[in-house]
């Protein structure tokens, strides 16, 4: 839980929709493979471009890696905050990270179940 916090501090959203993306996009990285059929990679599963314009190096190695969790993760904060979590748009960042409705009905689902146990 701690990456997420520290994600969420850092671009201002909650961590909790963090985590619930996590949750919906691998199981918390238990895919088997980590790689979508649509070919999205890592931990929370961008798309190759996607990653080369909002992945972040949050360990420090200098390296930006969607197969870091750490970097996974600041990265989905970053992009989430950057297409409207942030200023509570958070229907739209849901939009911008995967174009479904019930993708999105989905992670809040998930997110408000987690916020209500405090725990994922």
């Amino acid at each position: 839980m701690n990456i997420y916090k520290d994600a969420a501090a850092q671009y201002n959203i909650d961590w909790e929709l963090i985590a619930a993306v996590h949750k919906v996009e691998t199981n918390y990285s238990t895919h088997p493979t980590m790689i979508s059929s649509a070919g999205a990679i890592g931990h929370m599963q961008f798309m190759p471009a996607t990653w080369d314009h909002y992945g972040v190096d949050a360990n420090g190695d200098k390296e930006a890696d969607p197969w870091n969790l750490q970097d996974a993760i600041h990265s989905a904060a970053y992009y989430l905050s950057e297409t409207g979590a942030a200023d509570g748009e958070i229907i739209d960042a849901l939009w911008a990270y995967n174009h479904s409705t019930e993708y999105g009905q989905n992670v809040l689902s998930i997110a408000e179940n987690i916020r209500r146990n405090n725990d994922v």
